[in-house]
């Protein structure tokens, strides 16, 4: 038993760093860290992978904030309206704060905006729906007390 355990005490480190080294050189042609032309899936006539990153449209990775600010014909603030917020493909809801502010953060697009609803003894006094900028920004919705 002590011969196997100085065995592999010796053996085992011995064969871990020699994989080590040799797979350190894998495809490396001396230490330049370049492939050989040898090696290359196109020299060796197999077909180049298409290989994208997924993108939605040009501004795929930027992000923007778009903020609805809901108030009535005085300025005071209209707390509780939802407005969806939908691409092509996804709405999300938002729903304003006590201060008549709700905040949508994503990807910039020419999102489609709908108010949705309106708290009890308000109306809206805009748009139902309507295009917001692809870069994001305020938009002010009116609203009247009933």
């Amino acid at each position: 038993m002590k011969i196997f355990k100085i065995l592999v005490g010796a053996v085992l480190p011995a064969v871990i760093i020699a994989a080590c080294v040799m797979l350190a050189g894998c495809g490396r042609s001396g230490g330049s860290g370049e492939t050989e032309a040898g090696n290359s899936t196109e020299a060796a006539g197999l077909p180049k992978p298409d290989i994208q990153a997924p993108s939605i449209g040009t501004n795929a990775g930027k992000n923007a904030a778009w903020t609805f600010i809901c108030e009535d014909e005085s300025g005071e603030p209209v707390p509780g309206v939802k407005i969806q917020v939908c691409s092509d493909s996804l709405c999300s809801l938002v729903k304003t704060d006590e201060n008549g502010r709700a905040v949508y953060t994503g990807e910039r697009f020419a999102y489609e905006i709908h108010v949705l609803e309106t708290p009890e003894g308000y109306e809206n006094s805009g748009p139902e729906a309507f295009a917001a900028e692809e870069s994001g920004g305020e938009t002010i919705l009116k609203f009247e007390k009933r």
